[in-house]
């Protein structure tokens, strides 16, 4: 089951949609390589962020509302992850659980950051 999940996730992140790795093995293994699919999630979710950012530098209101927005993002994404980890209730799978939601959640930011402002 943790090996079919991790793979839907990779399937689902936009940094390695193209050609995604296949996260397999132990739940150590799993755990690496979630963590790197997740690392390039969180980077790529920064760069829109900033582009954004920049998009907007010369109006105040609207970069407010980013920042603001992307604060409360971040108070939603730890909350879905730690209620999505706590499913789990303590099990091995729990850190791939959170990875996975990790990586799912800040792909989905992304692709909003992106749709909202930098069409």
């Amino acid at each position: 089951m943790l090996r079919s999940l991790a793979s839907l996730v990779i399937l689902g992140s936009s940094a390695l949609a193209q050609d995604p790795p296949k996260c397999d093995g132990t739940t150590y293994d799993i755990g690496v390589c979630l963590s790197k699919i997740y690392e390039q999630s969180d980077a790529e979710l920064n760069a829109a962020y900033k582009a954004a950012l920049r998009e907007y530098s010369d109006n105040k209101r609207h970069a407010q509302n980013l920042r603001m927005s992307e604060r409360r993002w971040i108070s939603y994404r730890d909350a879905q992850c730690k209620a999505e980890y706590d499913l789990v209730e303590g099990g091995s799978g729990g850190p791939a659980a959170k990875l996975e939601c990790l990586i799912k959640v800040t792909d989905q930011r992304t692709a909003e950051l992106r749709d909202v402002y930098l069409r």
